[in-house]
């Protein structure tokens, strides 16, 4: 059964026994059957799989599809909840939601590594609707060449031009995410990609986003998704090591200027000066930080979610 429009095709495969649901987009299929993920093996078992060094939840894996890599992980609760319950979900609905959220964004031409598969595999009960058993869900994009998550990119040896660069380039990356009107549920340090020589950076974990109309810079939610990037660089111990105050000048300066850049922006920019956007993502910050910092000393500072 192929699903989709002309732009992405999906091919959906079920296992004999119905434990197994597979969502690949269409130039991966052979790879992917060929890997065993039809069958309910976990990830670190499909042939040619190999564990990678990646921070966050889901236990990040690499495999190779033809010449490319992907990187697929198993989905997984944030928060406290996520630290009491384990990672099955009743229905694949979440799963199901975000291939659809990714594909959204794909198609609005924000800078995303793009899809290759998705699959729920059941564990226990039976696929009958009303038996005890759960799904582990599981979601792969594309590897992008020379990426590295912000935190640990920046925390490389690199000269000020270089890190201004790269700091540039994530903020132009956000802005486009914003002007798609698109908010990240959990923009932080690990979900920010960035590639060195020349500057590049994409966004990646979509689940639980939302999208609407295009935000403008000084957006309630725009200056709500900075601050939460600048809460998850704390957390991970990038201010004050590997970023200072004209780091985030750079980064600021990024964002405006991609906004700049907008045909039909929908403020004055002459009027949005740097200070102006610095002061409103600083403010939202000091805000909540102080809980924040409560919270990651009861119950530790792990990463943010890839």
């Amino acid at each position: 059964m192929k699903e989709g429009n002309d732009k992405f095709e999906l091919v959906v495969r079920r296992s004999a026994d119905g434990r197994v649901v597979l969502t690949v987009a269409s130039r991966h299929l052979d790879v992917a059957i060929g890997a065993g993920l039809l069958e309910a093996r976990p990830l670190a078992d499909c042939i040619g799989a190999e564990r990678t060094a990646l921070g966050g939840r889901g236990a990040p894996v690499r495999l190779r599809f033809g010449r490319e890599r992907v990187i697929a992980t198993t989905l997984a609760r944030g928060g406290v909840l996520g630290r009491l319950l384990s990672n099955g979900f009743a229905s694949t609905r979440r799963l199901d939601d975000l291939v659809a959220l990714q594909l959204e964004i794909e198609g609005r031409n924000v800078p995303v590594a793009p899809f290759a598969f998705a699959r729920a595999r059941r564990q226990g009960g039976s696929v009958e609707p009303g038996v005890a058993g759960s799904w582990v869900l599981e979601f792969a994009t594309v590897e992008q060449q020379d990426g590295l998550d912000a935190a640990r990119q920046l925390r490389q040896a690199l000269d000020s031009g270089e890190r201004r660069a790269l700091l540039e380039a994530a903020a132009a990356a956000i802005r486009v995410l914003h002007a798609a009107g698109i908010t990240h549920a959990d923009l932080n340090a690990t979900n920010l990609l960035l590639a060195r020589a020349p500057a590049r950076a994409w966004l990646i974990d979509f689940g639980g986003s939302t999208l609407g109309a295009p935000l403008a810079p000084l957006a309630h939610a725009a200056i709500g998704n900075l601050a939460r990037l600048l809460r998850s660089a704390e957390k991970v111990k990038l201010l004050g090591a590997a970023l200072g105050a004209f780091d985030l000048a750079a980064f600021v300066r990024g964002y405006a200027a991609a906004a700049g850049r907008e045909a039909g922006a929908a403020v004055d920019l002459r009027a949005l000066t740097r200070r102006a956007l610095f002061a409103a993502v600083r403010a939202r910050y000091q805000r909540s930080i102080v809980w924040h910092r409560l919270g990651w000393r009861l119950f530790g500072r792990r990463s943010p979610a890839r």
